[in-house]
């Protein structure tokens, strides 16, 4: 499914645009990660997910993507 959503994006200081909105993984479970993620993505368009190794969930994200 193809989302025609249009996303805002700010321009960075080093020429790079980065969208306005992201999806937050803090405090995902990693059962409910890799859903969340290939939803936001594929049904809503998402290009930004916030992603930290402190989250300790990147494995499951990588595994949705």
């Amino acid at each position: 499914m193809k989302t025609t959503t249009k996303v805002p994006y700010y321009k960075l200081n080093s020429g790079y645009e980065m969208p306005a909105v992201g999806l937050g993984t803090f405090l995902s479970s990693e059962g409910e990660v890799g859903t969340v993620v290939k939803s936001a993505i594929l049904e809503n368009g998402y290009r930004l997910l916030d992603t930290a190794a402190k989250y300790a969930n990147e494995e499951a994200i990588g595994n949705a993507l």
